[in-house]
């Protein structure tokens, strides 16, 4: 089990926690999957080859943590043969109820590169340390910057979706979904986002932008993966309940966005 609210059970990682598992992340883009292997099981990690029948068989490699969890610094999945560079997370699992299933769902939906999910509740420790969107030191943190700068500078074209949820009872006649991003008047990256929002109204999904104005206490302009992802491209997907629990509509528009 991960690191429950009000534990103190997440483990803040060193800088060299983190560089190891940016070399391991390295590692698998590499397929050095024997380095990977030998520097997880010094950090309670192992690494797993899984041909997801859910995917068309599609070969996928899972980093994960065994238990018992000592640590809770997430799950990670690749598949180094992807069509394109999108990376989904969801750095609030239970926390924000199913936001961790939307999160596989399109992963496998997409085709993505990677899927990370952090692997603690977001308020275990007092101080705020657990919660991946907001802490610095983190294995979550420093695998979305390992991705950003795959080949050693910033992957502008990585497309990251980062996947959260919203309770509706604190926050009324707030549309199903609540979409925010982290760049200005770009117009390439202004037309993925109309796709975006047009394939999402086209499946009757009601959707709200980030103007400044409007949605502010969901917009996640204080999220520190977006803060890092300067000149690239970071999606930021709040949900309501319903749409977490049923994602058909979800999925269905974000294919149809990217790969229309």
């Amino acid at each position: 089990m991960m690191p429950k609210a009000n534990t103190e059970g997440f483990v803040i990682p060193s800088q060299s926690d983190q560089q190891a598992f940016q070399d391991m992340t390295n590692a698998i883009e590499n397929n050095n999957l024997d380095f990977v292997t030998k520097t997880a099981s010094a950090y309670n990690y192992e690494l797993l080859t899984f041909p997801d029948q859910k995917d068309f068989g599609s070969i996928s490699f899972i980093l994960h943590e065994r238990t018992p969890i000592k640590n809770g610094w997430g799950l990670y999945i690749f598949r180094t043969a992807s069509p394109k560079n999108i990376v989904i997370e969801a750095p609030h699992p239970m926390t924000d109820e199913y936001t961790e299933e939307v999160a596989l769902d399109l992963y496998r939906a997409l085709h993505a590169k990677a899927l990370f999910i952090s692997g603690t509740y977001r308020d275990a420790n007092a101080d705020g340390s657990a919660d991946s969107a907001h802490a610095a030191n983190s294995i979550f943190q420093a695998l979305h910057i390992a991705f950003f700068n795959l080949a050693g500078h910033p992957n502008n074209d990585t497309i990251f979706l980062q996947i959260h949820g919203y309770a509706t009872h604190g926050h009324q006649n707030y549309p199903q979904v609540v979409v925010s991003f982290n760049w200005k008047k770009d117009p390439e990256k202004d037309l993925l986002l109309n796709n975006i929002i047009q394939a999402l109204h086209n499946n009757d999904l009601s959707t709200g932008i980030c103007d400044g104005k409007n949605y502010q206490d969901i917009c996640g302009t204080t999220n520190i993966q977006r803060s890092v992802t300067s000149g690239g491209i970071f999606i930021h997907l709040e949900l309501n309940e319903l749409l977490r629990k049923q994602d058909n509509q979800l999925i269905n528009a974000l294919q149809q966005a990217i790969y229309p």
